[in-house]
């Protein structure tokens, strides 16, 4: 070996003595925190044991970690989603998080679904006050919600059931019952609402499908099981969450039911797949959950890049993929024709490939392992020609390594001259990287002594061993503060100088704090356990013996503590519950994942007596055991109260039912109902149809008294005194309409005074407020009669009045020897405009007349109508002419038909009814058009006379129709008139068979209608 082979030798020797030291210094330095780190919270619901929590966790997870190293991301299992939600654990979880996480301890925060959205909801205030917070998963979601925070953004995860069930429609026409499955989840209400929506799309298409709802709140999984077994083969199943399991209790990932469940039922089951992988059913629409923790996680990014919170619009997405099981698929003989485009078909019999891949890859892995070794051959042969280019590039490589350090790492010799350093070392000391090398430890400054500690500790230069020294403290004189540092020190051979020492310091004051923080979060758990006022006991799982209990639970049951950890589980219940806690415990010991939670449980007290209390109990690892930690709380007397209650309850429904009256107890917290027997039979269902979610009452309410009811709801609500009292109507049964009478009182409220419950009766008054309304019509049509009666008189004794005084002055005046022949001319005409004025108020008057006696003859007779209307053009465009000029147009507008449309009608009744409304439209329309004619709408004719004339208020559009009325009374005033030409025109195309109406705004004109059958002649 040449002397440049040998200097390499030596130089990549050193390398891998460097390699080493760096090695160990990340050996020492493991738990160090990294420098500007971003602590990110995310939240879930489940438990880790549940795969679709997990998916969306690593899904935040593998995206922020590829981004930075400096994003560290701590992750809560709740487990909220497997027991039921109380205040008390709710609470508990509360104080848990806080005490595990204090302060302002995270940067952001995901919440991955709706329970534990829900819980951010009601908890804002109290954790993660002003940290950035993005939901994700979340499928029940308002903006009401979120009104007034303004650290919160996210993805609603939208569910839309239409594509499913349209789907299953078409690939089954012959259904004739469709079952819907679902639970009371929040996912589940999520997946309900938006089947409902699909219903009222297709139920025009689907008339006769008969829809039935097996709901988790009304039904076990075990009835449903059995239901399925039973049911009419010619139906199908939409099959939403389920989260109940075969003994009752919540179990997130619940994929036995969703077995049986396919294994028993005789009809297709068609689903959404996040609890199940679509092995079940014939086809289900899965969304990614990993795909879900990386757009929330895509949305910290931009957090973390500085966009503000405020510009990230809270999105809603549904990107959910067809999955369709292809043994199903032949099982129900289901066509693969036409399904939807991007779907997967999962348990396809196996190709040539898949039935012989592990020997194709076995050959093809012979085939790669002699490609590589001749590779490896010719690498070799080249190996020497390349090994300066390697030795540089690990040299680079190594410093590269050093630079990634995030300490202070650096070589120096006897005379503390800095031989080599890392950008660590660099940025400490704030020297340039290229300028540090060749600088001397008595000559910079840093940190607090930091280059002091270097100088006094480096020891001696002919140690061999590395040596740690750790805990160095330095105060600084300035501030006071107590810094703590580790420093490493490793005789270190640098090119020909023998005699250098490699340093590496480590900054341990951060852990110092993060130390202390530890130790007073043990104290703070150990303050609770001994001072809560719930009983809490440990127990090993492996022998059912008791080891530890706090004094709460020692005082519940009379206990000293030396006395409670000599006693077994078994001891503290009666005999006849020890099956039952035997099977909690066994359920417990097999998986960690299991919550237990009892109401109102028997307890056996030292002295003999049984008290009740609400028990939930989980797992825990205690001194390396898994144990079971149990909380208790003392109802005793809340039982006795329930079960006086219970009597109470029955004694006040055999009243009620006897007197009709139904009843409703609401939950405001839940907001969910319950109602008795009578309640049901006043809406119109059966309690199968019943949901007790308040909003399915509201939906029988008419629209029209809904605001009155909410008025005087949230009035009560709001501490209004007395009864909350209020009438409205109801549809009952989706098929009639009727009167209720509600009254309801707040009977519970939280120590804040905000109501919790409310309960109330309900009483049918429908015959009550008929025979009001009948008595109110009567009465008004009374006094309208009377007045319009009145008010006839008077305009008649002016409207005849008027012409016969014109008729006799101009009389008079025309005999007058000495008028010129204009005068006479122009009176004449006054005379005959007057007698005609006159004739038409009396032939209106005979008109109503014969009508109202039914003395009207109608001569039917074919007509062409378009001679008719044109008839009736000529008339009035002349009249248009001389009263408006060119102010007002008229306008004839007919359909444009190759032949006369005939009609078999009275020609001189139909003039009358275009002449009344014509004459209406000249009178009230000074400037713009009159437009008339007709429309063919078989099998009627549909006329119209359309003006923009001054218009009719809403109000007044019935009352115009009404004999001797008008829109205003002032327009006889000002226009002149009697009131009977419309009630006439009412009366006539009644009488012909057809009817009429308007369409009018005060200030945009008029449009009167009326449609005539198309009568042919026989």
């Amino acid at each position: 070996m040449d002397k440049k082979q040998q200097k390499l030798f030596g130089v990549f020797s050193s390398l891998k003595l460097v390699l080493m030291l760096l090695l160990t210094v990340a050996a020492i330095t493991v738990t160090a925190e990294p420098q500007k780190t971003y602590r990110v919270l995310i939240l879930n619901s489940s438990n880790s044991q549940t795969p679709a929590s997990n998916q969306i966790v690593q899904g935040i997870i593998d995206i922020l970690g590829k981004a930075s190293p400096n994003i560290v991301c701590y992750t809560e299992f709740l487990d909220s989603a497997s027991f039921s939600k109380t205040p008390e654990l709710e609470a508990l979880l509360l104080k848990y998080l806080k005490l595990k996480y204090p302060g302002k301890f995270f940067d952001f925060a995901v919440v991955t679904d709706d329970i534990s959205y829900q819980f951010f909801l009601k908890n804002h205030r109290k954790f993660l006050y002003q940290t950035p917070v993005v939901f994700c998963g979340v499928n029940n979601f308002s903006r009401n919600q979120v009104r007034g925070i303004n650290n919160i953004t996210g993805i609603i995860q939208r569910t839309d059931s239409l594509p499913l069930l349209q789907l299953a429609l078409r690939q089954n026409p012959w259904a004739e019952d469709l079952w819907i499955i679902c639970d009371s989840t929040p996912a589940g209400q999520s997946v309900l609402q938006s089947i409902a929506h699909a219903l009222n799309v297709v139920k025009a298409e689907y008339p006769k499908l008969k829809v039935n709802y097996l709901l988790g709140q009304n039904i076990s999984t075990r009835e449903l099981i059995k239901k399925m077994r039973s049911c009419s083969s010619r139906g199908i199943a939409i099959v939403g969450p389920w989260t109940k399991n075969f003994q009752g209790v919540q179990n997130p990932f619940n994929r036995k039911v969703y077995q049986q469940l396919s294994a028993s039922a005789k009809v297709p089951l068609y689903g959404f797949g996040e609890r199940s992988n679509g092995d079940d059913f014939v086809s289900c629409r899965i969304n990614s959950n990993y795909n879900i923790g990386n757009e929330a996680a895509y949305i910290i990014l931009e957090l973390v890049s500085g966009t503000p919170i405020s510009q990230i619009r809270i999105d809603s997405r549904d990107n959910r993929q067809f999955v369709f099981n292809w043994k199903q698929l032949q099982y129900w003989k289901i066509s693969q024709d036409n399904l939807p485009a991007g779907a997967k078909i999962i348990n396809k019999p196996h190709s040539f490939y898949d039935k012989y891949r592990p020997y194709i890859l076995l050959s093809s892995g012979a085939l790669l392992i002699q490609a590589l070794v001749i590779i490896l051959l010719f690498i070799n042969i080249y190996h020497r020609n390349r090994l300066r280019r390697e030795l540089q590039e690990s040299e680079q490589r190594l410093r590269k390594a050093l630079d990634l350090v995030p300490h202070v790492i650096m070589a120096v010799d006897i005379n503390d001259n800095i031989l080599l350093a890392n950008r660590t070392a660099a940025e400490v000391f704030n020297i340039d990287l290229k300028n540090i090398a060749g600088s001397n430890l008595r000559q910079i400054y840093g940190p607090p002594g930091l280059a002091k500690l270097l100088r006094d500790n480096h020891g001696t230069f002919e140690q061999d061993e590395p040596c740690l020294m750790p805990n160095m403290a330095i105060r600084d004189e300035t501030s006071g503060m107590l810094y703590e540092y580790s420093l490493t020190r490793s005789p270190f051979p640098f090119g020909n100088n023998r005699a250098a020492v490699l340093l590496c310091v480590v900054d341990n004051t951060a852990l110092r704090e993060s130390e202390q923080e530890r130790r007073q979060n043990e104290e703070l758990y150990r303050n609770i356990f001994e001072n809560s006022e719930g009983g809490i006991l440990f127990a090993n799982l492996e022998n059912m013996q008791a080891v530890h209990a706090n004094p709460a639970f020692c005082k519940m049951l009379g206990y000293h503590h030396d006395e409670i950890i000599k006693l077994g589980i078994k001891d503290f219940y009666p005999l006849e519950l020890h099956g039952i806690i035997g099977n909690a415990t066994n359920q417990l010991r097999n998986s960690s994942a299991v919550t237990k939670h009892f109401t109102a449980l028997p307890v056996l007290r030292k002295d003999g007596m049984l008290i009740f209390a609400d028990i939930t109990a989980g797992t825990i690892m205690l001194d390396g055991q898994k144990c079971m930690v149990a909380f208790f709380v003392d109802v005793t007397e809340r039982q006795k109260i329930e079960n006086e209650l219970v009597q109470w309850k029955d004694r006040l429904e055999l009243a009620l039912n006897s007197s009709r009256l139904g009843m409703w107890d609401w939950f405001l917290n839940t907001n969910m109902t319950q109602v008795n027997d009578t309640m049901l039979d006043i809406l119109g269902v059966t309690r199968e149809e019943f949901s007790n979610e308040y909003g399915f009452i509201k939906n029988f309410i008419h629209h029209e008294d809904l605001p009155v009811v909410k008025q005087a709801l949230s009035a009560h609500l709001n501490g209004g005194a007395g009864l909350y009292e209020v009438e409205f109507r109801i549809n009952r049964n989706y098929r009639k309409w009727i009167w209720l009478q509600l009254i309801g009182k707040v009977v519970k409220s939280d120590r804040r005074g905000k109501p919790e419950r409310m309960i109330g009766f309900v009483q049918d008054i429908t015959e009550r407020k008929n025979f009001e309304d009948e008595l109110r019509r009567a009465k008004e049509r009374a006094e309208e009669s009377d007045r319009l009666k009145s008010s006839f008189l008077a305009n008649m004794s002016h409207e005849i009045r008027t012409p016969l005084n014109a008729i006799s002055g101009f009389a008079n005046l025309v005999n007058d020897k000495t008028l010129s022949d204009d005068k006479l001319e122009e009176y004449t005409q006054l005379i005959c405009k007057s007698s005609e004025q006159l004739l038409k108020i009396i032939s209106d008057i005979l008109d109503l007349s014969k009508i109202e006696n039914r003395q009207l003859e109608l001569n039917n007779a074919p007509l062409k109508l378009d001679e008719v209307l044109h008839s009736i053009y000529h008339i009035f465009a002349a009249r248009a002419a001389h009263e408006h000029g060119d102010k007002v147009e008229l306008r004839l507008v007919m359909p444009p038909v190759l032949s006369q449309t005939v009609i078999f009608a009275d020609e001189s009744r139909l003039i009358q009814v275009f002449t009344n409304l014509l004459g209406n439209a000249m009178k009230f329309t000074a400037d713009g058009y009159i437009e008339f004619g007709y429309q063919l709408c078989a099998p009627e004719i549909l006329f119209y006379v359309k003006d923009t004339g001054t218009g009719i208020p809403a109000e007044k559009h019935e009352l115009i129709f009404e004999e001797f009325a008008q829109a205003d009374n002032t327009i006889t005033k000002q226009y002149g008139g009697t009131g009977l030409g419309l009630s006439i025109c009412r009366q006539l195309v009644n009488l012909m068979g057809g009817r009429i109406w308007l369409e009018s705004k005060p200030g945009h004109g008029s449009t009167f209608f009326f449609a005539l059958p198309e009568n042919r002649p026989s």
